[in-house]
């Protein structure tokens, strides 16, 4: 998958990755048949059918449970903000990238300081894991609505 970002006002890894998995859960291969030559020999002609399609659409978010979903946080002070823009990221003493898979288990968590250089207390890196399990139902069903706007 290729993603090139026209513009950017923040969050931009979540933004990729996400749209990625969009693009990947509504993939459609054409069909591809072989003709049988007439005669002898082995002069059969791959034939594409754009009209027929076979579909690998995901059925389930995502396809294991080894996918992982971004959640993204800048810390200003004592704020903690979920999906910063590109000037709360500018801003931000430190980011925060925590990634669950698709049951909610936090499979990593990585902390850049910014401003002071100073390292995320464990408490604020739970902070933010847990506000990422709250938010992954509701990501889900953005995902999902995607793929129904692609079927109509």
């Amino acid at each position: 998958v290729s993603v090139n970002c026209i513009s950017h006002d923040g969050n931009l890894e979540d933004t990729v990755l996400l749209s990625a998995l969009a693009a990947l859960r509504s993939v459609r291969l054409p069909e591809l048949s072989i003709i049988p030559s007439k005669g002898e020999g082995f002069n059969s002609l791959p034939v594409c059918a754009l009209k027929d399609s076979n579909s690998i659409r995901a059925r389930a978010l995502p396809v294991s449970d080894s996918f992982v979903l971004p959640f993204s946080f800048a810390l200003i002070g004592e704020s903690i903000l979920l999906d910063p823009t590109a000037d709360e990221e500018e801003q931000s003493d430190a980011l925060v990238h925590v990634f669950l898979r698709s049951s909610g288990l936090v499979c990593g968590v990585l902390s850049v300081p910014r401003q002071t250089g100073n390292t995320v207390p464990k408490e604020t890196l739970a902070i933010c894991a847990e506000r990422s399990q709250a938010t992954l139902p509701e990501l889900r069903v953005l995902l999902d609505s995607v793929q129904l706007d692609l079927r109509s």
